[in-house]
């Protein structure tokens, strides 16, 4: 899966080089995601919201079209009472650790819907493909009546692809902020995981439009 990324990170290199002086843009962010999908009952084990944040960098290929290579992290806290549960645990039982993380390594582009947006605001499609990890910490659980028990956790390399609508807010010529939303997904074994992060974020330019 770290190779697809990367053939497609070397096709967004290539034609970033073929442009004509591509202006950059540098991309950071923060989020809440909504866990909506994942295997063995993984909505049921953890709470329905997550928090994270990630980066990335843009070139502007045209007025309506930017090819961007992010990075994103998300973090998801285990719900203890969801995981006693699932589990059929005793309701004396204290759940530890097991939290999960995902990160997200994609390259896609965004698409401005208006060729001439007014400077205000320019809203936009965006899509994109990579690498998709997540990953559970070890968890122990305890009661008078089992004892403890200490569960192993473990992670996942995958293909993932996302996609999703936002829009930027001018704030001055060469910074934008900006709000979006997505639809993520990693195609892990026996069912596919996948979260709907809303972002919040800052753009700034780094040159200029060519």
């Amino acid at each position: 899966m770290k190779a697809i990324f990367l053939s497609t990170l070397l096709v967004f290199c290539l034609v970033c080089s073929a442009s004509a002086a591509p202006a950059w843009v540098f991309l950071v962010d923060g989020e809440l995601a909504a866990l909506v999908q994942g295997p063995e009952k993984l909505t049921d084990r953890y709470n329905s919201i997550g928090f994270g944040g990630g980066a990335g960098l843009g070139a502007i290929l045209t007025k309506q079209v930017m090819f961007v290579v992010t990075g994103n992290y998300t973090y998801i806290s285990i719900d203890e009472e969801g995981y006693r549960k699932v589990d059929e645990l005793p309701d004396d039982a204290s759940v530890e650790g097991g939290d999960l993380s995902i990160i997200y390594l994609s390259a896609g582009a965004r698409y401005n819907l208006l060729k001439d947006p007014p400077k205000w605001t320019k809203p936009y499609v965006i899509a994109g493909a990579g690498w998709y990890r997540i990953e559970a910490k070890d968890v122990t659980v305890e009661s008078t009546i089992l004892g403890q028990r200490t569960g192993l956790g473990g992670y996942e390399d995958v293909f993932g692809l996302n996609a999703g609508v936002g829009t930027d807010i001018f704030v001055s010529p060469t910074v934008n902020a900006f709000v979006e939303i997505q639809y993520q997904v990693g195609f892990t074994s026996n069912s596919n995981t996948a979260t709907v992060p809303v972002r919040l974020g800052v753009a700034f330019l780094l040159g200029e439009d060519g």
